[in-house]
């Protein structure tokens, strides 16, 4: 049950992000042929905040912005984010064998394997 849902989840998001990354690079490839370029609606603002293409732009940007900013924050940037894509990584792979001996031992009844299936007692 929690599986669907949070695979539901995944996917709106993921779609989301599909559509806003296609609709930018359309405007970006294929400029409207209008003398005035209109001022996109709400529901597109929206979709373009979703938009793959210019949100990694901006997350992996290391230009300074401002004089005064301090050059190694970058690199502490950077660090962080591999320090927790890494250790996301590595937790969510050891801990399988646990979410599978949590399913046999009945501690989550809805987790366990249907009867006939892989893994099922």
């Amino acid at each position: 049950m929690y599986y669907l849902f949070f695979s539901t989840i995944v996917s709106l998001f993921a779609l989301l992000v599909s559509v806003g990354t296609l609709l930018e690079l359309k405007q970006l490839w294929w400029p409207s042929t209008a003398s005035e370029p209109s001022k996109p609606g709400m529901g597109r603002s929206l979709l373009l905040g979703f938009s793959g293409y210019t949100n990694s732009v901006r997350l992996l940007d290391t230009t300074a912005r401002r004089p005064e900013m301090i050059p190694c924050l970058d690199g502490i940037r950077f660090w962080s984010m591999t320090w927790v894509v890494v250790l996301h990584t590595y937790g969510y792979g050891t801990s399988l064998p646990l979410w599978a001996d949590m399913a046999r031992n009945d501690v989550y009844p809805e987790v366990r394997p249907k009867s006939g299936t892989y893994g099922s007692n």
